[in-house]
């Protein structure tokens, strides 16, 4: 259980970069098995569509990790809900 403010500024940024993370690594997949072999000269976008995805995890995960860590979001080892201090 999390606070209602943590949930807002921290749950809902997680879950929406976690899934375009998710839609990026699919169309990352899918656009490597369309074009095979890999054309030499798309291959700089390819590049920057995995760190755009690496970086969108990335900042996702600060988010979970924020939850886990400071608020207790996925356990019981303090009492619930912590209030958001940040």
């Amino acid at each position: 259980m999390l606070a209602r403010d943590v949930r807002a500024k921290l749950l809902e940024p997680h879950k929406t970069l976690m899934l375009i993370t998710g839609g990026l690594a699919v169309a990352a997949c899918a656009w490597a098995i369309v074009q095979r072999p890999f054309p030499r000269r798309v291959r700089p976008l390819f590049v920057l569509l995995l760190l755009v995805m690496v970086g969108t995890m990335l900042k996702g995960a600060d988010y979970g990790g924020r939850m886990v860590y400071d608020y207790n979001g996925g356990g019981s080892a303090c009492g619930q809900p912590i209030e958001l201090t940040k």
